[in-house]
C-alpha cells in the first residue's frame, strides 16, 4: 500500500508540475515580450534620434522625463540611451545617486551586438545596481548609419516571485547549463553540472562575472539532463523534480516537501 501510495503521489506531482509549467514559461515570455517593445519602439522615437543627432541639456531633460514615464508606466527597471561611442545620454533615473547618464558601456555585449547586429539580449549583473536583469536593446538608425542604442533592464522579481508561489522551484539557463532567472536566489549563477575551465571562462565572459565559480547547484546528476522524468532526492528535505524543456528558454521545475520517514520511504 505504502508503494501505490507512493506511486499515486508521484503522478500527482508530474501532472501538477506538467500543469504548472507552461504557466511559468508564459509568465517569464510574457514579460520578456512586453518589455522587448520598448527600445524597439523607441529607436524610431523621432526624440531620441534627435538627442543622439544633437545633444544638448534641453533635449536631454526632455527625453528623461519621457524615458522615466515609459518605464513607470510598462514597470521596466531602468531605460536608457546611449551613444555610439557607447556613453549613456539620457535614462530614466537621471538625476538620482545611481544615474547611468554619462555612464560608458562600450564594454557591454548588448552594446555592442546591438550597434552590429540591430538588437540583442543579455543576463547579467548590473555594474552600478549589482542586481541581477535581462538587458533587452535595439540600434537607432540614422540615414548616415546608426545613431546609438535604446536599452531596456529588465528585472525579473515578480515573475521570480509568481514561480515561488507556485509551490515549484523553477529556473531558466544558458546555453552552458548555468542558471539564470529562478524562484531560489541562491542558485543563481550555478551551474546544472561541473562546467570546466574553458566553459567557465566563456561563462564569464559571456554573463561578465569574473568572480563567479559557477558551483554547481543541490540536483542530483540524473536531473541535468534534459529528459522528461520524475526524481526524488532524499537530502535534508525531499526534493522531486520535473524537468520539461521550454521553446525560449530551457527550465526545470521542482517541488520540495517534507523528508520521507524511515518507515514509509516512497511516501510524499
Amino acid at each position: 500500500m505504502g508503494r501505490i501510495a507512493g506511486t499515486r503521489a508521484e503522478y500527482a506531482l508530474r501532472d501538477r508540475a506538467l500543469a504548472a509549467f507552461p504557466l511559468a514559461a508564459d509568465s517569464l515570455k510574457g514579460e520578456i515580450e512586453k518589455q522587448r517593445m520598448i527600445p524597439l519602439v523607441l529607436a524610431r522615437d523621432g526624440a531620441v534620434q534627435e538627442m543622439l543627432r544633437s545633444p544638448s541639456t534641453a533635449n536631454e531633460a526632455a527625453l528623461d522625463e519621457k524615458l522615466r514615464a515609459i518605464a513607470r508606466d510598462a514597470g521596466s527597471s531602468i531605460l536608457y540611451i546611449i551613444n555610439p561611442e557607447g556613453v549613456a545620454v539620457a535614462a530614466s533615473n537621471a538625476g538620482e545617486p545611481t544615474s547611468f547618464v554619462g555612464s560608458d558601456y562600450r564594454f557591454r555585449h548588448y552594446f555592442t551586438e546591438a550597434m552590429a547586429d540591430g538588437a540583442a539580449m543579455q543576463y547579467a549583473l548590473g555594474t552600478v545596481s549589482a542586481r541581477p536583469g535581462l538587458y533587452l536593446s535595439s540600434r537607432v538608425d540614422g540615414p548616415e548609419g546608426p545613431l546609438g542604442v535604446v536599452v531596456v533592464k529588465v528585472e525579473l522579481d515578480r515573475v521570480e516571485l509568481r514561480w515561488l508561489e507556485s509551490g515549484f522551484v523553477v529556473f531558466t539557463t544558458d546555453e552552458r547549463g548555468v542558471v539564470l532567472a529562478t524562484s531560489v536566489p541562491q542558485w543563481r549563477f550555478g551551474a546544472l553540472s561541473p562546467l570546466s575551465a574553458k566553459e567557465k571562462q566563456t561563462a564569464r565572459d559571456r554573463l561578465q562575472l569574473p568572480g563567479v565559480t559557477f558551483e554547481p547547484v543541490p540536483l542530483p546528476a540524473a536531473a541535468t539532463t534534459w529528459s522528461p522524468q520524475l526524481l526524488r532526492v532524499d537530502q535534508p528535505v525531499s526534493l522531486r523534480f520535473r524537468r520539461i524543456s521550454a521553446k525560449q528558454f530551457r527550465a526545470g521545475a521542482c517541488r520540495c516537501s517534507s523528508p520521507p520517514t524511515p518507515r514509509s520511504p516512497r511516501r510524499s
